[in-house]
């Protein structure tokens, strides 16, 4: 035995150093001597006539060719035709709208509004507007509440993205998009021009859709308003979404109030603010940031500089304290970009103005302060009346719903005659408190203290300063916010109506803004994807786009011919790694019942149905306990034989096994529409 062992251990060692000596001779094969491929003369010669080298050329495509001579009779009549074809009943707000818009004095201008608010659209009412849209643009294009689905997102996004029909989009209150929605909305963002504004209140934005919607913040685009109030963008999803707001360099308005951001969002919100110094106005209102979290905000703050920096900060309804007090004073005196500041609604009281009162006056930059509903009394009226004395930069206070009482209002009055800066101080037009007696007394000093604001805001000594200090003067800021009720924090978040904010814009005052002409080309769309990817966009089909003379080229399983339309439909023959997929198309049911309707238009965008089909004719035997448990490490995909243990399924015990069955399943009864499907594979069943 010893003698046998022996000698296959040397037979062992020869192979190894013969494997050994193959691998380095391959290794130090010369190079010179391996065969090089002889190259012949070639050249390249050009006809002697220059027409002949380009034999023809395309024109740019134009989306607006339709917009040169609108009227209100073509639109309605393309209207009415396209809702006839897409077998959807018009809308009436659009056809009211539609006549109501007057087509002479708008020349080549954007239309104020297309207001859709509340009106269910599905695919097919979408599909109509497209008459519209290649024909006219809006400012503003409102589809809150109007019951979207991935369907109808995608068709829409892509018609104003294609079109350029908006400047202001608002899609509040549509939890029905899925993520081929928002999808098609990223890809919207960034290929759009003249998109300044998305107004998406009230949705709730899962974990799945914030990366989507991060990923066309990030990679640039014309945004430069973004909504996202009552989202649930907390934790994990606020996370990402300042990760793609940390390199976005045109967004200066960001609304975030009504997310239950809590003081661990505070750092998040710190970091984008250190990392972003294009935002000039964050909303943080009806949040829970409390004093922790408004201290990492505070502290990034002291770390931006003119000219680049916040400009609006709103903290209404924050749970904030006194303790917030030393924080707000570290940024007033840090600062040097921050010109309006709200801190209404929480409940800081007198003893909050009073450590504040030195950074006040040190501050030369802060221009509006609100401090509305603070439980302020008269105590630190008197404290804000000292601050006035000093400084020579606020134009205006809301000091309202908080207990001023006469002698308040009185200190604010002898303040005005020394400063000339303010002016506007909101004030109460009763006292909270209501005494009879001194109602009248309230009511003159509340008189005085307005006609000094008035002869500040004529003019004076110092008009032209106040004139270049006030870059947001003509803003009309209301410092006024709606106060969100407070919700158990046991209770999930769930989206809450939108509060009225104002509807101005907060850009700064000078700086113009690129807005998209009426025949201005954008870049072709969509884009067809050469490469075939897990997307949940893959299709069997290749979108592009032609001339609306050429004759259609889709195939005869589809009855209808859509004409006047921005797209064909085109089969692409599936490549050869595809031709093994374990994917079958859409049952064949479904196309019997589209050739059955003729007056079903195609479905161009959405994506095939694919359910796997099993013949009926095949049986599968049961498993046995240790065959399930073997089968559980066997690659259902796999082609081809494989050892290990079988299962008869072939139900007549002529000895088909499994996995050996599924190297050549039994061929599966199809009909014509189904002649190019691919055998099927056939999994055991586990239980």
């Amino acid at each position: 035995m010893a003698n046998t062992d022996s000698t296959t251990n040397c037979g062992k060692d020869v192979r190894d150093s013969t494997l050994v000596r193959n691998s380095l001779s391959s290794c130090l094969r010369d190079s010179n001597k391996s065969p090089k491929r002889q190259l012949t003369n070639r050249s390249v010669s050009f006809p002697e006539n220059d027409n002949q080298i380009v034999t023809g050329y395309l024109e740019p495509v134009n989306p607006w060719e339709y917009a040169e001579s609108t009227n209100k009779e073509t639109v309605l009549v393309n209207y009415l035709r396209s809702c006839e074809k897409h077998g959807t009943k018009p809308i009436q707000t659009v056809i009211d709208q539609l006549e109501y818009f007057d087509y002479d004095e708008i020349g080549s201008e954007r239309f104020d509004c297309l207001n859709l608010k509340s009106e269910q659209l599905i695919l097919g009412s979408c599909e109509a507007l497209e008459e519209v849209l290649k024909r006219l643009q809006f400012h503003k294009i409102s589809l809150e509440d109007t019951g979207l689905d991935d369907e109808a997102a995608v068709a829409l996004f892509d018609m104003i993205e294609y079109y350029e029909a908006a400047t202001q989009l608002n899609i509040s209150n549509n939890n029905s998009i899925g993520v081929r929605g928002w999808q098609a909305a990223s890809r919207m963002l960034k290929r759009t021009k003249c998109l300044e504004e998305l107004e998406c209140r009230n949705t709730v934005l899962t974990e799945q859709v914030v990366p989507i919607l991060g990923r066309a913040l990030r990679l640039g685009t014309q945004l430069q308003v973004l909504k996202l109030e009552a989202c649930s963008l907390s934790g994990r999803s606020l996370v990402v979404l300042v990760a793609g707001l940390k390199l976005n360099t045109t967004l200066k308005e960001l609304y975030l109030g009504e997310n239950y951001l809590g003081s661990i969002d505070g750092l998040q919100l710190a970091g984008l603010l250190k990392c972003n110094t294009t935002l000039q106005l964050l909303d943080l209102s009806n949040n829970g940031l409390e004093d922790s979290g408004v201290a990492h905000i505070c502290d990034a703050l002291c770390e931006q500089s003119k000219p680049a920096g916040l400009g609006i900060l709103v903290l209404w309804n924050n749970k904030l304290g006194p303790g917030s007090a030393y924080h707000v004073g570290k940024a007033l005196r840090g600062n040097d970009t921050l010109e309006v500041l709200n801190i209404g609604q929480n409940d800081i009281g007198d003893q909050f103005l009073n450590d504040i009162q030195d950074s006040l006056i040190e501050n030369h930059n802060l221009l509006r302060l609100g401090i509305q509903s603070t439980n302020i009394s008269g105590e630190g009226a008197l404290t804000l009346a000292h601050v006035l004395t000093k400084n020579s930069t606020l134009q205006r206070i809301d000091v309202r719903d908080n207990n001023i009482e006469v002698s308040g209002v009185a200190a604010f009055a002898e303040a005005l005659r020394q400063n000339t800066s303010i002016t506007q101080i909101d004030l109460d037009d009763q006292p909270r408190g209501r005494i009879s007696d001194t109602l009248e007394k309230y009511s003159e000093t509340v008189d005085e203290v307005r006609s000094a604001c008035c002869r500040n805001e004529a003019g004076g000594d110092e008009a032209l300063l106040r004139a270049r200090l006030s870059v947001m003067a003509a803003r009309k800021i209301s410092l006024t916010c709606d106060t969100l009720r407070p919700v158990s924090k046991s209770l999930s978040p769930q989206p809450q109506s939108p509060p009225s904010y104002p509807q101005q814009s907060f850009l700064q005052v000078g700086c113009e803004t690129k807005r998209g002409g009426r025949l201005r080309s954008p870049a072709p769309s969509p884009i067809p994807s050469p490469v075939a990817s897990p997307s949940p966009t893959r299709t069997r089909f290749q979108v592009s786009r032609v001339n609306e003379d050429s004759p259609p080229e889709t195939p005869p399983v589809f009855s209808f011919n859509p004409s006047r339309s921005r797209f064909k439909v085109t089969v692409v023959e599936p490549s050869g790694e595809q031709q093994h997929s374990a994917f079958i198309p859409q049952p064949l049911h479904s196309q019997q019942q589209q050739q059955q309707n003729p007056s079903t238009p195609p479905r161009t965008r959405k994506l095939s149905s694919w359910v796997p089909m099993v013949s009926p004719g095949l049986e599968i035997k049961a498993a046995s306990g240790l065959e399930k448990l073997l089968g559980l490490f066997q690659n259902p995909f796999t082609r081809g034989t494989q050892s290990g243990n079988t299962v008869d399924t072939s139900g007549d015990g002529s000895g088909a096994t499994w996995p050996a069955s599924r190297a050549a399943p039994p061929p599966v009864e199809t009909s014509a529409h189904s002649a190019s499907l691919s055998h099927l594979t056939v999994i055991p069943p586990t239980g």
